[in-house]
């Protein structure tokens, strides 16, 4: 599918919002994407998606081109309900997309929180990985460090898995 990248391969996808790279919910569909989560809502057609049989979700996350102590705050209150979106459709077997504006900022945050989670990882390593599939990932001033400190907080709060170590 154009404009696509997987986070974690046929789970989870980021990519470019609507209003940068046009999409069609039908084709999003026939290519097997189950579910949607927008941290930007412009030219999102939730009704199409919907009519689509794509499951829709939206967690409006700060699109600041500078990372501030208001982003921070915002991203650290909203990124669970986002992980808990996520976990719901791949516990439900649904590839899923996530995409903001541009796709590389507010999107590689929540794919680089999703993966720490799943692979039960610490900050670093979870954004290396989706830098493997976006090298531009948290590229605006400030968002690195501050996606550092927000998933390596959230992930101190999470209930560890048994048996695995970082």
């Amino acid at each position: 599918m154009k404009h696509l990248y997987w986070i974690v391969s046929e789970k989870l996808a980021g990519r470019a919002g609507p209003n940068r790279a046009a999409w069609d919910a039908a084709a999003l569909a026939e290519g097997g994407i189950g579910a949607v989560l927008s941290l930007d809502t412009r030219d999102v057609d939730s009704d199409a998606l919907r009519a689509a049989g794509i499951e829709h979700a939206v967690v409006e996350l700060p699109a600041d081109d500078q990372a501030n102590e208001q982003t921070e705050a915002a991203c650290l209150e909203r990124l669970p309900e986002a992980q808990a979106f996520l976990e719901a459709q791949a516990d439900a077997g649904r590839k899923t997309l996530v995409h903001c504006s541009m796709g590389r900022d507010r999107t590689a945050l929540v794919g680089a929180y999703f993966v720490a989670c799943s692979e039960d990882l610490d900050a670093d390593f979870a954004i290396a990985k989706v830098r493997d599939v976006r090298p531009d990932a948290l590229f605006a001033p400030r968002w690195e460090p501050m996606a550092l400190r927000l998933i390596d907080e959230l992930m101190s709060q999470r209930k560890r898995r048994p048996g695995r170590t970082r």
